[in-house]
């Protein structure tokens, strides 16, 4: 080839390696403009891990992104939000029973309803640190000083649902006084009607009926189901918690299971229900000033199969 042929065909080459390169150039910057923002991503702050400017010395969530006021119910340190059992003091949050064959579930072992079944969920928690009487139908109760007061009789009832196999809710009830001679009661109710009282499977503290100087644990399937009592066997002093449970065990049993405990003592009742549920929810309370701290609504899964 001419010596002039070759100068030229270098100078090509030269000319489309330039050419090539201000194309990827190009492609580069809109590549960057496009799909990176000019501004680099702020770093994570050690000091305040999950960004909500609360530093994590005194975060009670400081994995969590919480801007509004944090609460913490059960006083053990870690906030509502974070806490697998919000009402239940476990700083250690130990959440071993479901064994090594099954998956923790989320829900602490202080307040697990079926310790050693995986697939418990936290459904609602009212702790009443603010307004959360939009959450509920119903009437009687006011929300003051972290609690909702009744004062006679109240009814709420959770406009949202657990569905499931089972349904377990749960009060603290700091402060309990009958307001008159007889009928007083206090109590949870699952599987609830929002319009009758005569709906649900019923889990209460009634006022002495037979004389004996102590109040009464009532179980009851409502309507015709049955109902079971007995005596608390001390006198009411302290906080009471009342829990309302209903389970179906998969040959579709269900079961109401009622527990009050009063000064460490614990009274458990059961009884046979239906293995149909609308998984509402209720506190109620009659002839009485109870002063309710918190309610918890924890639901386990559908059963499918397997003892």
């Amino acid at each position: 080839m001419p010596a002039g042929g070759q100068q030229r065909c270098n100078d090509g080459e030269a000319n489309h390696s330039r050419s090539l390169a201000r194309k990827l150039a190009c492609m580069v910057a809109v590549v960057w403009s496009c799909d990176a923002s000019d501004v680099p991503p702020t770093p994570i702050d050690p000091n305040d891990l999950d960004g909500d400017g609360i530093p994590n010395a005194a975060d009670i969530c400081p994995n969590r992104f919480d801007t509004a006021p944090e609460h913490d119910e059960d006083g053990d340190g870690l906030g509502d939000q974070c806490d697998n059992c919000p009402t239940v003091f476990n700083p250690g949050q130990g959440d071993l029973g479901e064994g090594e064959l099954q998956f923790p579930d989320g829900v602490g072992d202080a307040c697990d309803p079926r310790v050693g079944r995986a697939g418990d969920k936290l459904n609602a928690l009212f702790a009443f640190a603010r307004d959360e009487s939009g959450a509920f139908v119903g009437d009687g109760f006011t929300i003051a000083n972290d609690r909702a007061i009744a004062d006679g009789d109240a009814r709420w009832t959770g406009v949202r649902t657990g569905q499931g196999d089972g349904i377990t809710a749960a009060v603290r009830v700091p402060v309990l006084a009958w307001t008159q001679p007889s009928g007083g009661a206090v109590g949870v109710v699952v599987d609830s009607s929002a319009v009758s009282v005569a709906v649900g499977l019923a889990c209460e503290l009634a006022q002495d009926t037979d004389g004996d100087g102590f109040d009464e644990v009532v179980a009851r399937v409502q309507p015709g189901g049955g109902e079971m009592r007995q005596s608390l066997g001390v006198l009411l002093m302290d906080e009471v918690v009342i829990i309302a449970s209903r389970q179906v065990a998969f040959d579709r049993t269900a079961t109401l299971e009622c527990e009050v405990t009063n000064q460490g003592l614990k009274v458990k009742l059961e009884l046979p229900a239906e293995d149909t549920g609308t998984g509402t929810y209720t506190i109620a309370a009659t002839a009485a000033h109870a002063e309710v701290t918190s309610l918890v609504v924890y639901t386990a899964p559908f059963n499918h199969g397997g003892p």
